[in-house]
């Protein structure tokens, strides 16, 4: 039998991304630690914060949840935490994945606030995917981004935490590089804490340094429960190309998601910091903007108005 290398006891279940054969144990505290590593030196949490939380009932959100609540068991912070779980109104998909979000909260006896797309929005996604075409991801990722804030500033917290993890932002990176989309390199999201406007809220993502590939072994190695069928209306194709790149090039090359993610980190410190963006107010929702009407409900309007037009870049 062969045994672990870093604790010598147990029977290998695992390689690490640095080459290492190591138990189930000494994986789960791995990777624990690196994310604690990932908040401490980026300063990600502070004492006086209040933690939404997504959650979606999915792997990485559900991995995300449990690892920083153990997190705050092993290296208190005085943090406090709140789960959010958007429902977007997709029949079939997101009401089963939402009892894997109630088996969470139950698990980790959390505060859990649940929106919907239907009393924020008027309309449930399936609606909008019939008023707005095919490209409901155009639609979904800006309406679900203004209910976790709405939900957080509900709940009274001031950060956000969202279990992107390392392939999703090294897949980001690469689409923007390909697109030769200079500008959305430079507005990728920095790994530090940092407001995006005045009296925003800061959004955070302790999984950037972990891989998919980490997250799904922790999920696995912890029992925790999760919905892993894919979204009705999921339209990854380019990011499916980058994706598949990814996963390719780490068979021969296991730390490329890392140093893509901190080479990403190293060329953004390089660039002139901008300034914080002027704090604006949505005349129709309050909520902010960068001009006096939010992309949400700029969208909204379209759908109720029968002229969509948005297309998914």
């Amino acid at each position: 039998m062969v045994k672990c290398q870093l604790c010598d006891t147990n029977p290998v279940c695992t390689k690490t991304s640095d080459g290492k054969l190591i138990c189930k144990q000494c994986f789960i505290d791995r990777v624990e630690k690196l994310v604690h590593q990932c908040i401490d030196e980026f300063q990600l949490i502070y004492p006086t914060d209040h933690i939404v939380i997504g959650v979606s009932g999915g792997k990485d959100s559900t991995a995300l949840a449990t690892m920083l609540t153990r997190i705050e068991k092993r290296w208190p912070s005085g943090a406090k935490y709140t789960l959010v779980a958007v429902d977007e109104g997709i029949v079939g998909y997101r009401d089963k994945s939402l009892e894997c979000v109630r088996w969470l909260q139950e698990y980790l006896q959390l505060p859990l606030e649940i929106i919907s797309y239907i009393e924020t929005y008027g309309m449930t996604m399936d609606e909008i995917v019939t008023r707005g075409g095919k490209n409901a991801c155009s639609y979904c990722g800006v309406l679900r981004r203004q209910c976790l804030e709405k939900a957080a500033i509900k709940v009274g917290a001031n950060v956000i935490a969202t279990g992107h993890n390392g392939d999703d932002v090294a897949e980001t990176v690469l689409m923007n590089f390909l697109r030769g989309d200079v500008a959305r390199l430079e507005r990728c999201k920095s790994l530090k804490r940092e407001l995006e406007r005045e009296d925003g809220i800061i959004r955070i993502k302790p999984f950037s340094l972990l891989t998919q590939k980490e997250v799904v072994l922790y999920a696995h190695y912890m029992k925790l429960r999760y919905f892993s069928v894919e979204c009705t209306y999921a339209g990854t194709a380019f990011r499916g190309n980058a994706r598949t790149f990814l996963q390719k090039t780490q068979i021969l090359h296991p730390s490329i998601i890392r140093n893509c993610v901190i080479s990403n980190e190293q060329a953004k410190a390089e660039l002139k910091k901008e300034q914080l963006k002027k704090s604006q107010r949505c005349t129709v929702c309050g909520m902010q903007s960068s001009s006096s009407l939010c992309q949400a409900c700029k969208m909204m309007n379209e759908l109720r108005n029968g002229m969509p037009k948005i297309e998914l870049k």
